[in-house]
Formats: C-alpha cells, sequence, structure tokens
C-alpha cells in the first residue's frame, strides 16, 4: 500500500529539544518525538499532508505512552477533527511505573478504524498521547506511518493488472487455433528430419568421435583428415585427463559447492517473523520455505535469523540482547528473486542510530557459529532415527557447503 506523505508539522504541544516533533517526517530513520517535560497531562501533534487523501492504514510506533488516538480534518476547516482512530491502549500501568514494553508497536488495518470517517479524504492529523500512570517520564511517539488504499484492478503499465498484492498477467489474444500442437509437433520430430548439419558441425562431430576412439556412423574420412586427427590426439592429453584436472581444481570445487538446488539454499536457516501482517507474512515465510528454510512461529534458542519490520520493538530488543541476527524483509526476496542466498550482513536491521550494531566481520563470525551449532543438530538427529551412513554423510556435505556460502560470498 502506498505511504502518504507528511508535508511538515503544523503544531504540537511540547517537544522536548533533543527529540522535536520534526522526528516523525523522517519515516525510514524511526527517530522520537517527545514532550517537553515529565508529567504533561497529554501531548499533542498536528501534521499536515501534502494533498487530501483517504486513510487506509495507521502503523504506530509508541516511545512511553500508554494511550494514543488519532483525530482527522482539513485545512479549511482547521478547528474541526473527527475521531479516525479511538483511543487505543500501548501500555498497562505496571508497563508504565516500570517503564517497560515503552516501544510496542501497532498496525491498524481498516477494520480498526472508524469507517464512515475512513472512506473521505483528509490533508490533516491530530495525534493525542497521554500518560496518566508515570509523572517521571518523558513520553511521545517513536514514529508514525499512513497508508492510501491499494491499487485494486489498475494497471501498472507493463502489461500486467494489479489484483490486491497479487499480479495478473495480460491474456494473449488472437492465438491461433491448434499453434500449440503445432509447436509440440515441431519438437517431437526425429533428429533425421531435422537439416544436414553445416561442414564446421561435421567437423566437430569428427573430432569428438576420433578422441573418444569411436567411428562416425554413415561418414568416410579422407586418409589426410585420418592422419591429422591420429597426430592431435598423440600430441595433445586426452580429453578426460584434462576434465578430471578441471574438476580436481579448487576454484573448480568451490564453483560446484557453491552451485546447490534452488530448494537447498536456504537449508539450515530458522527464522522468525516480527511485525509483518498478511498477505506480506504469508508471502515471506511461503518463500523462504520454498528455499528450504525452516520457520518458527515464535523466537527460540533453535532460530538463526529474525526477519523484523521494525527496529527498537520488544522481540527485537529481545534479539539482540542475545546476539541474534536480525536481517530486513529483503533478503529473503532478493535471495528468492535471484534464487541463490545472499549474505546476510547486507540486509541486518540495527536499532535507530546504528548504535551496538556488529561489524561485518563480527555479524558473518556469528552467523558461522549459527549454523555450525544448525549442523551438528542435523547430525544428531539423523544419527538417532537411524538414517544410512550413505544418507546423513550426503545432508551434512550440503549443509557444510550452505555454511561456505552464507559466509564466503
Amino acid at each position: 500500500m502506498p505511504t502518504i506523505r507528511i508535508q511538515h508539522v503544523n503544531s504540537c504541544s511540547s517537544e522536548d529539544s533533543n527529540h522535536p516533533a520534526e522526528n516523525l517526517l523522517e519515516l525510514e530513520t524511526y527517530k522520537k518525538w517527545r514532550c517537553a517535560s515529565p508529567g504533561e497531562k497529554q501531548a499533542v501533534v498536528v501534521l499536515q499532508f501534502e494533498k487530501a487523501t483517504v486513510i487506509h492504514s495507521i502503523d504506530i510506533g509508541n516511545d512511553g505512552s500508554a494511550f494514543v488516538e488519532v483525530l482527522v480534518g482539513k485545512s479549511t476547516t482547521p478547528d474541526q477533527y473527527q475521531v479516525l482512530l479511538v483511543t487505543s491502549s500501548f501500555m498497562t500501568p505496571v508497563d508504565s511505573k516500570a517503564w517497560t514494553s515503552t516501544n510496542r508497536v501497532r498496525m491498524f488495518g481498516r477494520d480498526k478504524l472508524s469507517k464512515e470517517v475512513a472512506e473521505q479524504k483528509w490533508d490533516r492529523v491530530k495525534i493525542v498521547c497521554s500518560q496518566p500512570f508515570n509523572k517521571n517520564e518523558r513520553y511521545g511517539l517513536a514514529f508514525v506511518k499512513f497508508q492510501s488504499p491499494p491499487e485494486e484492478g489498475g494497471a501498472d503499465g507493463c502489461g500486467q493488472t494489479k489484483l490486491g498484492a497479487f499480479r495478473l498477467k495480460e491474456e494473449v489474444k488472437d492465438l491461433p487455433s491448434g499453434s500449440l500442437f503445432y509447436q509440440r509437433g515441431q519438437l517431437d520430430k526425429p533428429v533425421s528430419s531435422l537439416a544436414a548439419p553445416t561442414p564446421a558441425a561435421q567437423a566437430r562431430l569428427a573430432t569428438a568421435a576420433a578422441l573418444k576412439g569411436e567411428e562416425t556412423t554413415g561418414s568416410k574420412e579422407k586418409p589426410v583428415q585420418k592422419r591429422i586427427l591420429e597426430k592431435r590426439r598423440v600430441d595433445s592429453p586426452p580429453a578426460t585427463k584434462k576434465l578430471c584436472t578441471a574438476l580436481s581444481s579448487p576454484s573448480t570445487k568451490q564453483a560446484e559447492r557453491r552451485q546447490l538446488p534452488f530448494e537447498e539454499i536456504m537449508c539450515g536457516v530458522k527464522l522468525s517473523l516480527s511485525g509483518f501482517k498478511n498477505p506480506l507474512r504469508g508471502e515471506l515465510r511461503e518463500k523462504a520455505l520454498e528455499m528450504g528454510a525452516q520457520y518458527e512461529p515464535d523466537w527460540n534458542p533453535k532460530c538463526t535469523h529474525l526477519v523484523c519490520a521494525f527496529a527498537n520493538t520488544p522481540k527485537f530488543n529481545q534479539v539482540k540482547a542475545k546476539q541474534g541476527l536480525i536481517v530486513t524483509k529483503q533478503w529473503v526476496l532478493d535471495s528468492h528473486a535471484k534464487r541463490r542466498r545472499l549474505p546476510a550482513r547486507s540486509y541486518r536491521l540495527e536499532g535507530p542510530g546504528g548504535e551496538g550494531g556488529m561489524s561485518a566481520e563480527e555479524y558473518d563470525k556469528r552467523e558461522a557459529v549459527l549454523f555450525a551449532a544448525a549442523i551438528a543438530a542435523s547430525s544428531d538427529n539423523g544419527t538417532s532415527s537411524g538414517t544410512s551412513g550413505g544418507s546423513s554423510s550426503t545432508g551434512s556435505s550440503m549443509t557444510a557447503a550452505n555454511v561456505g556460502v552464507a559466509v564466503g560470498v
């Protein structure tokens, strides 16, 4: 769904000097807005859109507010607002007094908004935050995003029709009757019915047959050609020896190890999702499973990666404290599109400002440790289940190859 662009901050009740209200305009940085002093009864901010738009959904990242209410209005009537999202709870009284779970993220779809108000176009939003349970802390919002309705049934200019999150290919018009059967008949024709090979092709066939010690059926070579081929065969080493030498070289072994089937490029990956809603959540899960990864509904010590939508959420902080690997959704989508696992370090998700993040070298070492543990776990499972020695060694070698791809790319 397209994100509605916020033009500027119209007004706010108060703002901290280090966390001004203008931080809400920078959607991708997730900077915070906080009130000026602790214990304020309400913190209010009014945002102005570039143009009047229908609001389809709202994503709110909290920063210490116990309750948040969203109202909408129009610039032509600045003092008249209507409730779009009723007062919603982000922190319990216990959490507020202990000052825990201050960065909760909630996504409000069309069903959570006021039906009559959501059907109209608005160009001004008023957000009211309050924290009645703790008078010693400043509070506000980490971020807020507004989405407009998706374009249903609209063509994207590439010959495809969009239907929600899916795209339909345009049907082929004026298809000749029986053309598919005709093409299949052409493919099924025997090789003898094709045109005769060119002189260059005949020379290549004769050379290949001479190197294999075989004679080409139905072809008569001249004595001069035979002597040339025999001399070439004596002077040059056998082709099989060249092939064996090439396969035994380190570069070829490394290339062979990297060329894994598509359904095995993420073997050993156990991932969990955080902050995604359907249909995107289902799409990420299905694509990961197609590449051989395992899905865990909740984060546990067996997981290797957390695919997270937002930074600084409770689950994000939990996994980060345990030195888990946190990546964005593009790691799964790009790996699936390019049909090979891309390095996770290029898609890591860090907190606001990037503080406390691991370096690329530390990230690779941590990923190698997690995959080594996955290899050991898979080997133990194979031994306890009574798998034959040949199949166990094959699975371990495939998993080890995946570790090399993940760290060495």
